[in-house]
């Protein structure tokens, strides 16, 4: 049986072309790789801001669900409409959350990122007070050693991480801070400080960027760290004081942007003028208002109790939802929090 049917003809040379050939494909290879995503090769996935706020639902190709190595499974690469993706961005995909590391290119026809797993979400205040929080991918830095370390007084394990987070004004302020970087909720003691950060090593301009940094173990201060919401160095609101004129009011609302479903949470709304001066709630005319894209709001208990509020999510076919925490001032949003329903575990 002759196999050689499928050789190239050396005797012969093809065709000239007609010159259109070019012009053609440009008119049609966004459409193929738009049908390519409507297939189900793709997968549907959510871009986030680096602020943790929903971008925008759409399709992607998923490369590298196969890994060979335990660490090759924590990296991905997806392919996008060209113009989709930013460094820095996040895409959640099969209820994890992933951090576009990489320079975003393209091929003229599709956009191409590298993804890597965010294990841990890291929470911070920032001068304000305001909770901060960054999904990050995280790697030890830490020598091969016993474990320890110490000095006269105090034995602490010896851990170093290096992670990653998106470059922006919250992030680039996290140097030099402590945070918890601890699995345990109900009584975190793994305190990390920031020592180190690479600021330009990962910068790619208008695309965007991730900042690298190195947290080093230090000792827990039960004095100034809040274990009950893991952030130390907390930042508490002062007593109320006079009544100030409402024009030049700003609230913030004190509380994280993840709500487990089945847990009553409770959010605080804190009160300054315009030097930056705590305020008491008195006499300030605020409101709440809890609204969602994504479902109906009398799927939670709301519980409104002076300046504070509290939510509770019942249902768990909501998690992985979004929906809009917005702290009125004189009927004004003064400010705003997307928060995250997820599952007990």
């Amino acid at each position: 049986m002759a196999i050689s049917w499928y050789l190239l003809d050396k005797t012969t040379r093809p065709n000239s072309l007609g010159g259109y050939e070019d012009e053609s494909f440009n008119d049609y290879k966004d459409d193929a790789f738009c049908e390519a995503l409507e297939t189900s090769v793709a997968s549907d996935v959510d871009l986030y801001h680096s602020d943790l706020t929903l971008y925008k639902k759409t399709r992607a190709i998923i490369e590298g669900e196969t890994a060979d190595t335990q660490l090759k499974s924590l990296e991905r690469s997806a392919l996008f409409q060209i113009g989709e993706t930013k460094a820095g961005m996040y895409m959640f995909y099969h209820n994890m959350y992933w951090l576009i590391t990489g320079y975003p290119g393209n091929n003229k026809i599709f956009e191409k990122v590298t993804l890597s797993l965010c294990q841990y979400k890291l929470k911070w205040q920032n001068k304000a007070g305001e909770i901060v929080e960054r999904w990050g991918n995280f790697k030890s830095a830490s020598k091969y050693d016993v474990g320890e370390y110490g000095n006269k007084t105090l034995l602490l394990a010896s851990n170093n991480y290096s992670f990653m987070i998106p470059t922006d004004k919250e992030a680039c302020s996290l140097e030099e801070k402590r945070v918890f970087i601890d699995l345990n909720t109900e009584n975190p003691t793994k305190v990390y400080k920031v020592t180190r950060v690479d600021d330009p090593l990962y910068e790619y301009g208008v695309h965007g960027g991730v900042l690298n940094f190195i947290a080093d173990r230090t000792a827990l201060n039960p004095k100034t760290d809040n274990q009950e919401l893991m952030l130390c160095d907390y930042i508490t609101t002062a007593p109320p004081s006079e009544n100030p004129e409402q024009s030049n009011v700003i609230g913030y609302i004190v509380g994280n942007q993840n709500i487990k479903a089945g847990i009553k949470k409770r959010y605080s709304a804190i009160f300054k003028n315009e030097t930056g001066e705590t305020l008491g709630y008195g006499g300030i005319d605020f409101t709440w208002k809890v609204s969602s894209d994504d479902f109906d709001i009398q799927s939670i208990d709301i519980n409104k109790v002076d300046n504070y509020i509290e939510l509770l999510v019942n249902n768990e076919m909501l998690i992985g939802k979004i929906f809009k925490l917005s702290l009125l001032v004189n009927d004004v949003i003064s400010k705003e929090l997307n928060i995250e329903i997820s599952g007990l575990y």
